[in-house]
């Protein structure tokens, strides 16, 4: 079904979950933290990733962010801190999977587990 509104048209894919708006509003401010890449900012863009799965679990597109998130933090801070980060990606990526298979952000995540030498 193709629903017309005013100048823009928007494809309704009812196979397709809706994603709450509040998650939706996460997962962009989580992608522009990541997106200036700062220490400080990647937890927060981490942060709102979490936020957003939190407040709409069907959100894939967030679930793919977050596992390419904790990729960001893991030559970024103490070993102690990151020690966990693993079984969190793969969690978060196959969680999208799950929602979106063939998700581009989880399928990137996982090939970031990889440590960079």
């Amino acid at each position: 079904a193709v629903v017309a509104a005013g100048a823009g048209v928007a494809v309704w894919a009812p196979w397709r979950p809706r994603v709450s708006p509040l998650s939706r509003q996460y997962t962009e401010r989580g992608q522009q933290m990541i997106r200036e890449g700062l220490p400080g900012q990647i937890r927060q863009g981490v942060a709102y990733f979490e936020r957003a799965v939190a407040t709409d679990p069907g959100n894939a597109e967030a679930w793919g962010e977050l596992a390419l998130g904790y990729t960001h933090m893991l030559n970024s801070f103490d070993p102690a801190e990151t020690a966990s980060l693993p079984a969190r990606i793969r969690s978060a990526a196959d969680r999208a999977e799950a929602l979106d298979p063939g998700n581009a952000d989880a399928r990137l995540a996982l090939l970031f587990m990889t440590p960079q030498f």
